[in-house]
């Protein structure tokens, strides 16, 4: 009986999981408008490259940083997202 009584209480726990799981969730009420890609500051050539100028000279800012002052004027400007590429 105490067999039972765990079994059922084990399968209602799950149930109640499950149903949890299948609600719907509450989505974001953000919605992206103007955007700025940051490929720019994260995408650079490999450190082999670093004295080939024809590798960096397309690409100045690659020695930049973004400060809060300069993510302070991107949204200034009107921009309400960034999107910030990573390479695994």
């Amino acid at each position: 009986m105490a067999l039972l009584t765990a079994m059922i209480k084990s399968l209602t726990a799950a149930l109640f999981v499950l149903v949890a799981l299948a609600l719907p969730g509450q989505a974001a009420t953000f919605s992206m408008k103007r955007g700025l890609n940051l490929d720019q500051w994260v995408t650079w050539p490999g450190e082999d490259q670093w004295g080939d100028a024809k590798a960096i000279l397309p690409y100045p800012e690659w020695r930049k940083f973004l400060g809060e002052n300069d993510l302070k004027a991107l949204k200034d400007a009107g921009f309400d997202f960034l999107r910030m590429p990573v390479d695994p």
